[in-house]
């Protein structure tokens, strides 16, 4: 229905329609939010040759892997670089952005930094 005010026509909306629209639960964002949850094994090679590893989520960042290595492994985040094969894992991305990686794999990522003498692997 339409209604004349000040000369301009105004269109009632269906508030119900609206409401509706606005709440209906969206299969494609339910779909990728779940995927983006689901974990991948990611195993770190250490500039010293030696191995660790920790289970992250899809949705997680590079920032947060290298945060985990600063945090185990005591390489300064602003001085390590993250490697899939030959490819450099930039911060802003997630695991999910990168094709080589899937749910439920594992990966191994080079870490490329200087490693202290006194870290070891907690």
């Amino acid at each position: 229905m339409a209604e004349e005010k000040n000369g301009a026509r105004i269109q009632e909306l269906d508030m119900a329609a609206v409401a509706k629209a606005e709440f209906a639960p969206d299969e494609d964002y339910d779909k990728l939010e779940q995927a983006l949850g689901e974990e991948v094994l990611v195993v770190f090679e250490l500039p010293d040759g030696s191995e660790g590893e920790k289970r992250f989520k899809m949705g997680h960042t590079v920032q947060l892997l290298k945060s985990f290595v600063e945090d185990e492994y005591e390489i300064p985040m602003g001085s390590q670089r993250l490697f899939l094969d030959d490819q450099v894992m930039l911060d802003p991305l997630t695991l999910s952005d990168f094709p080589a990686i899937t749910p439920h794999s594992t990966i191994f990522v080079r870490v490329d930094g200087a490693l202290p003498y006194s870290a070891s692997k907690k």
